[in-house]
């Protein structure tokens, strides 16, 4: 008897090792927590907990690659979505975390790429055209610039005198965009950053080693 015993006790101990097996198996996939994940919304809050009801410490924008640090161990419901909090760390350091139904992981929305694609046309289209500095009384000065969304050049000028004429190349992340002219040694303005604010666009640079801002008195030339 304590012969037959213990081979029943060790097959209970095989079937049990099995099924922990199985278990494993079939949770697999819900333990793999990736390295990297992908935003797949226009615009995603980044808060300082995993909860909807925490501080927001940033936004991170469609396409942008997040380092994973962490992930919640349950998927959390939120109205007819349910998925993982992620703790992810942007390429410049931001620190937080973020909804896993809006990342490439775990989509349960509809990919925003052609959402994305429609508010940067909205942004060269209201970036195109002439743009003048105004001073610290809002009024417009004679410093120029002329931006050709369409051919993606610019042109700079005093008056009638121009200071450059050449191509440019973009970059936008959410709703800011920035001009980085291809040759910027004759170039008399830096950092030209464009920010869409529903349905007004800003537009800043740096001119002469000061701040300043235009206005659009032009949407051709």
């Amino acid at each position: 008897m304590p012969k037959i015993n213990a081979m029943i006790a060790g097959f209970l101990l095989i079937f049990f090792a099995m099924s922990c097996e199985d278990e494993k198996e079939v949770d697999g996939s819900a333990q793999t927590v990736p390295e990297y994940v992908t935003v797949k919304s226009e615009e995603l809050k980044v808060r300082n907990g995993p909860n909807p009801m925490t501080s927001e410490v940033g936004n991170v924008f469609y396409n942008m690659k997040l380092k994973v640090l962490k992930r919640s161990p349950e998927k959390v419901p939120m109205g007819n979505l349910s998925a993982h909090w992620y703790q992810i760390r942007t390429e410049d350091g931001l620190i937080g975390w973020v909804y896993g139904a809006y990342l490439d992981a775990e989509l349960q929305v509809k990919n925003s790429k052609d959402t994305v694609e429609t508010k940067n046309a909205k942004i060269r289209e209201m970036m195109h055209g002439v743009w003048y500095i105004v001073d610290d009384q809002n009024k417009i000065t004679h410093w120029y610039l002329k931006i050709d969304t369409t051919k993606k050049m610019v042109q700079t000028g005093f008056r009638e005198k121009l200071y450059f004429k050449g191509e440019y190349e973009e970059s936008i992340s959410g709703n800011y965009i920035q001009i980085l002219v291809k040759n910027p040694n004759t170039f008399v303005y830096k950092n030209i950053m464009g920010e869409l604010r529903g349905n007004s666009f800003i537009l800043k640079a740096e001119h002469e080693g000061n701040s300043v801002k235009f206005t659009q008195t032009s949407s051709s030339f």
